[in-house]
């Protein structure tokens, strides 16, 4: 009889990480978070891993700051530094059933978005870009405290300039 309970237990172990780890379809992979089930979004079925918006948020020193809230413009699902600073912003949750309230994830779409970064008695500059897809990386976002003020801007000059024998202009920084 004592057998039988061991075996039971470590069956139903076996199970419960398998579904943590993701040996077992429906579970949670760790190891490589892109989502590869297709995604219905207005009719069309695509699939394959989608794009992403990563970064780092960093203090002043350039170490990880964790617990920072990401949320952007256009809105997509916001998001949560992790203990290493890092975030991604991966999807954006779309309304199926506005009586149910029920919403189904879809893929970013391209265009321009403006990052904020939120963090009680902290501040940063919000950060525009273009995602285009599939992945962007905009860098490292420097937050400092509220008392301080944010880190100044470093901003490029371009000039144009003539190239011999091709006969057109082109923006050179300097």
């Amino acid at each position: 009889m004592r057998k039988k309970a061991v075996h039971w237990q470590f069956c139903l172990a076996i199970m419960c990480s398998s579904l943590l780890f993701g040996a077992c379809p429906g579970g949670k992979n760790v190891k490589n978070k892109t989502n590869t089930s297709a995604i219905t979004t207005g009719g069309g079925v695509t699939g394959g891993p989608k794009g992403c918006i990563k970064g780092r948020i960093v203090d002043e020193d350039g170490k990880g700051f964790s617990g920072v809230l990401i949320s952007t413009q256009p809105a997509t699902s916001p998001e949560v530094t992790d203990s290493n600073g890092f975030f991604e912003i991966c999807h954006r949750r779309k309304i199926v059933n506005a009586e149910t309230g029920e919403t189904a994830k879809e893929p970013i779409p391209a265009g321009g978005y403006e990052l904020k970064f939120v963090k009680d008695g902290f501040h940063a500059r919000p950060a525009t870009i273009d995602y285009k897809g599939p992945k962007i990386f905009v860098g490292k976002i420097v937050m400092v405290e509220k008392t301080k003020p944010l880190p100044s801007v470093v901003e490029t000059k371009q000039k144009e300039v003539k190239r011999s024998g091709v006969g057109g202009k082109a923006p050179v920084s300097e």
